[in-house]
């Protein structure tokens, strides 16, 4: 199997380059199932990651989404990152970014070099996990919104082509278009939950049938059931009496469609209730009209109005007897007596409130800077004395402070009235409240609940799905706006049983029983239908359909969304197209070519493996195939394989099979795993290339290798012999020279042994190297300890030669002048990889140190010295040399490679 990101797709075979993207084509199709069926918006974001990692064959994968308080992209999804990243860290949305680019101008941002891009800076987040390259595309919402970023990255090498981006891009519009409608779907709840909290009672009924629809606000206001209600006429279960004649409501409901007063009415217990009554004339399927009724009880403001007038007609007489709940005060409102009911209404004793102030017993609520009680009640008292009158309020907010010290909303309806002395002057004022809190309350619910309803239906318009409600019947009663314009019909002509009017003639039976069944079982329903469009086309919808029963358990509404499927439908027709395509493709490999189940039981092989091996398939299906394995091999390659099996992981090894001559040759193998949605292995395919022409050259290429650096060894001894032979035929510095060219060709000898022992006669490993020939040079100096610890740096054979040259001048000299004759020491050598393409050389000790005044410049007639600063230089290196106290360090510093030399591949 190709590594991740190790080829571009131009460099990639034919075969793979297919099955990667029809592989890719499988993710989308998955996704797009997937995105539907999860629960959560985590587990949504988590399943984009592991499927969008999946298609790319990227290591790291994460989905990011915007957060408009701050301005920045969060990690909220991703595989392949270090714990602690998900969910906590965050990236700028800069154009200067990866990511913020690609939200900022809505386009996929392709880099395939983090380390020459110049267009944007690299996050910190990609360095500490060594990305190289990354493709970033924006998750789109609608109105050109987006929800975040979808990003893959690769610490590998290989490159992402615009195919790739195109992936990506389908990857993200179905992810958009999943969050939308989860995000939609949320707002639609909270909304729902709202409307649930109206005590408002509901009717709608028609002359002919009587009580179609009775709300639970109608049970709670009447006493009767929906049971009871439903199928009875308004006029004889509730007794309503309108202001007017009925015939004078009929004429008004006709021309204006609606009609709104007081009416009195008659609840089951026999009691009578006050309701504002509002009548909407709706006319349904057929012109039958509907009436739609709200009523709110305003039994108890009509009461408190009543007691209110009759107080103010009997107020000097009945003052004594009355309850109500008061306070009496003196004209610079000095609080002289309050009532038990006013007492308990304010959670206040009586001496709390005796002599005090009224604003100072009763302050603004601290904690509302928009409280307007203390100023309104100070104007309305103000009112009573300049004008000498009584003066009612509109109902007011005005907090009262618990005995706790917390302050608890309420809502009062006041009526400030003068009481007059005998000389005509204002003696008292009377500050009579009712508490209206709960009412208040209620109509706040009741505007919210309206408010909801309109948000629920203007949302609906905005879900890019087509949008209904359907009564239990199957007739629509809503469509969104996207449905309308989508089949280009007034909303008329979609109401009601017009709707099949626009399903396929071949579907709409199948849609409708469908439906009632769903509304009878309660149960979701989901099916597949054609919807026709605007211009005619006819494309496929998934239709969901939820039925919503009424306390009595029978169906009260469905509601639905139908979501185009017909591109993923095309695409599944396409990719079933392709599997086929895939098989033909297979069976005319040039390799032998085989396919698995899950489990590792063969099922397949293509027409090339039977010619080879002279098979049949019953012979060679699940583990036939052992049988035409060279037994010498055949258990370690079913250990591999079963190991393999079980893990899901892409599994290569190298082994001879016989063919049908009896002549084994040698194959590399290979299998690629095929997962489902859940990452389950489903299928396995595997290939088997001839390689036994090509293995016979290689060993054949090593065997002549080891052969040339043997005799080159063996020909740089005898030249190295022979010097010494020389020397010794001569004194003193002749003598001297000829010893020192011996040695040095003598170390030539050791670094070609060291380069004949590494696997690639182009590279080098310096790691290995400088520790095995630091370890022969060692041999040398028995006296001495060397130490030796190298990171590993891959340079080409001919940079290793000067580097293996130059350590050997840096040990002998250490060995030679760092400590005194015969006395041994410690020699240190350390290999550093201080860059991507730099290596530090060290070579220590703790000897004497260097000689005062010591530079290679000024080294004379020392030719270890120039040797050493020759070979600096051949390497393009800095060399620096100084005492550490003691000892000395040397120490060469070089690049990895030379200018325009191609840095070496591992």
């Amino acid at each position: 199997m190709v590594p991740h990101g190790s080829k571009t797709p131009v460099e990639r075979q034919e075969p793979e380059e297919l099955g990667y993207r029809l592989h890719q084509q499988s993710v989308l199709s998955e996704f797009g199932q997937s995105a539907l069926e999860v629960p959560t918006l985590d587990a949504l974001l988590g399943e984009a990651v592991r499927l969008c990692a999946e298609g790319m064959r990227a290591r790291c994968c994460k989905a990011m989404e915007y957060l408009a308080d701050q301005g920045l992209l969060l990690v909220r999804a991703g595989v392949g990152w270090k714990p602690g990243v998900v969910g906590h860290t965050t990236l700028e949305t800069g154009l200067d970014t990866p990511a913020g680019l690609a939200f900022q101008t809505g386009r996929p941002v392709l880099s395939n070099n983090l380390d020459v891009e110049r267009r944007f800076r690299v996050p910190k987040l990609l360095v500490e996990h060594g990305i190289k390259r990354l493709l970033n595309v924006p998750v789109p919402l609608s109105k050109g919104r987006a929800w975040g970023v979808l990003a893959a990255d690769s610490p590998d090498d290989g490159a992402f082509d615009d195919v790739d981006g195109e992936f990506m891009e389908g990857m993200a519009s179905l992810l958009g278009v999943a969050i939308q409608g989860r995000l939609t779907q949320q707002k639609l709840e909270q909304h729902a939950a709202l409307l649930r909290l109206s005590h408002d009672a509901i009717i709608v009924w028609t002359a002919a049938h009587g009580i179609e629809l009775w709300s639970e606000g109608a049970t709670h206001l009447y006493g009767f059931t929906a049971r009871e209600a439903l199928g009875r006429s308004p006029a004889k279960l509730i007794e309503p009496v309108y202001p007017a004649q009925w015939a004078d409501v009929e004429r008004e409901l006709k021309s204006r469609g609606g009609w709104e007063g007081e009416v009195r009415q008659s609840c089951k217990d026999g009691h009578e209730v006050i309701v504002l009554s509002r009548l909407q004339l709706v006319r349904g399927p057929g012109r039958e009209e509907r009436l739609l009724e709200v009523n709110r009880d305003i039994s108890p403001r009509k009461r408190v109005e009543a007691a209110l007038r009759a107080s103010e007609e009997r107020f000097r007489t009945l003052y004594e007897a009355q309850q109500t709940a008061h306070l009496i005060l003196s004209p610079d409102l000095i609080i002289e007596n309050a009532s038990p009911a006013y007492l308990e209404a304010t959670m206040k004793r009586r001496e709390e409130l005796i002599g005090k102030h009224l604003f100072e017993a009763f302050p603004d609520n601290t904690d509302d800077p928009g409280a307007t009680g203390v100023r309104n009640l100070r104007a309305s008292l103000n009112r009573v004395l300049e004008n000498r009158a009584p003066d009612r309020m509109p109902v007011q907010k005005y907090d009262i402070r618990q005995p706790s010290g917390v302050f608890e909303a309420r809502w009062w309806a006041p009526l400030n009235v003068p009481v007059f002395s005998d000389e005509g002057r204002v003696r008292h004022i009377i500050h009579q409240v009712e508490d209206v809190t709960a009412e208040m309350i209620e109509r706040q619910k009741a505007a919210e609940a309206k408010a909801g309803e309109a948000r629920l239906r203007e949302l609906a318009d905005t879900i890019p799905g087509l949008v209904f409600e359907t009564d239990p019947e199957g007739r629509n009663t809503y469509v969104n706006e996207q449905y309308r314009a989508y089949t280009g019909l007034p909303l008329d002509a979609l109401l009601g049983e017009r709707w099949r009017e626009v399903v396929h003639p071949d579907d709409r039976g199948r849609v409708a029983a469908a439906w009632r069944e769903a509304a009878h079982s309660s149960q979701p329903l989901e099916m597949e239908a054609r919807i026709r469009r605007a211009d005619g086309a006819w494309r496929w919808f998934m239709f969901r359909v939820s039925g919503i029963r009424d306390d009595d358990g029978r169906g009260k509404k469905g509601i639905g969304v139908c979501i185009d499927i017909d591109d993923a439908k095309r695409a599944q027709e396409l990719l079933r197209e392709s599997e086929q395509q895939f098989r033909n493709l297979a069976e005319s490999l040039p390799q032998l070519t085989w396919m698995a189940d899950g489990r590792g039981w063969i099922y397949w092989y293509n027409r090339r493996w039977f010619e080879y091996t002279g098979t049949t398939l019953e012979e060679m299906q699940g583990w036939g195939w052992r049988a035409v394995h060279h037994p010498d091999y055949v258990d370690g390659v079913v250990e591999r394989i079963q190991r393999a099996w079980n893990t899901g992981e892409p599994w290569e090894d190298s082994f001879p099979l016989r063919g049908a001559d009896g002549h084994y040759r040698w194959f590399l193998s290979r299998a690629l795993p095929m997962k489902d949605s859940e990452g389950r292995v489903i299928r396995w395919f595997g290939t088997n290339t001839d390689i036994t022409e090509k293995q016979r050259l290689e060993d054949l290429q090593k065997t002549l290798i080891h052969e040339i650096s043997h005799r080159v060894k063996n020909s740089l001894a005898l030249v190295s012999s022979l010097l010494n032979l020389q020397a010794r035929t001569l004194e003193g510095t002749p003598r001297k020279a000829l010893a020192e060219a011996a040695s040095r060709v003598h170390s030539v000898a050791g670094v070609h042994d060291q380069l004949s022992l590494q696997e690639n006669a182009r590279e080098v490993d310096l790691g290995p190297f400088i520790q095995n020939l630091a370890g022969a040079i060692a041999t040398s100096a028995p006296r001495h300890t060397t130490a030796v610890e190298a990171e590993s740096g891959t340079v080409s054979a001919d940079l290793a030669i000067p580097i293996g040259l130059l350590l050997n001048e840096l040990l002998t000299n250490a060995y030679k002048y760092a400590y005194p004759e015969d006395v041994g020491g410690e020699v240190r050598v350390k290999g550093t990889l201080t860059g991507e393409d730099r290596y530090r050389l060290e070579v220590a000790d703790f000897g004497r140190g260097l000689p005062a005044g010591f530079a290679f410049t000024k080294a004379g007639g020392s030719l270890g010295s120039r040797v050493i600063t020759s070979l600096a230089t051949q390497l393009n290196g800095e060399l620096t040399a100084d005492s550490t106290h003691p000892g000395a360090r040397f120490t060469l510093t070089f690049p990895l490679r030379r200018n325009g030399e191609k840095s070496p591949t591992r």
